[in-house]
């Protein structure tokens, strides 16, 4: 049986917020492949890797409507770019992108856009804090390992 997929997700979260259902989304987005909008890429490496040491690029971020400044990221990139074409440059691993909004101390969370509907969900810095604060103890769990370090499991 496979997960569902982010855009899903956000889909059941917006009919019925918090609980139980949004500890297990950000489970989910933290093992998933996310779009992003990267600054400062280089030009011409389109299905390339990038290797960045964090001080040469940033993500951008938007503000909602609540004016709050957060990480904009994209659910489902394949299925967002046939949706609505092309409107990041990277993807990251959703557990790097908490820890790049986390180390920007003005970046208040993540902005997440579905790929199946012209929806967004909001994910606030205290949520994805303590989100990666809880790995169980003895576990290299997300609040583990350094983002900068992604090699170092």
């Amino acid at each position: 049986m496979s997960q569902p997929s982010l855009s899903m997700l956000i889909e059941a979260l917006q009919a019925q917020p918090g609980g139980e259902k949004y500890e297990h989304f950000l489970s989910i987005f933290s093992q998933s492949s996310v779009g992003v909008v990267v600054i400062g890429a280089p030009e011409g490496n389109p299905g390339g890797t990038l290797k960045a040491d964090g001080e040469r690029i940033s993500l951008g971020s938007s503000r909602h409507g609540d004016g709050k400044s957060r990480v904009l990221a994209f659910a489902d990139p394949k299925e967002f770019i046939a949706n609505f074409g092309p409107r990041f440059n990277g993807e990251m691993l959703g557990e790097d992108v908490f820890k790049v909004a986390l180390h920007n101390q003005t970046c208040d969370g993540i902005l997440l856009n579905s790929a199946e509907a012209p929806i967004s969900l909001p994910m606030e810095r205290v949520d994805i804090q303590r989100f990666l604060q809880s790995a169980p103890p003895g576990q290299d769990g997300p609040a583990k390992r350094p983002w900068w370090k992604p090699w170092k499991r």
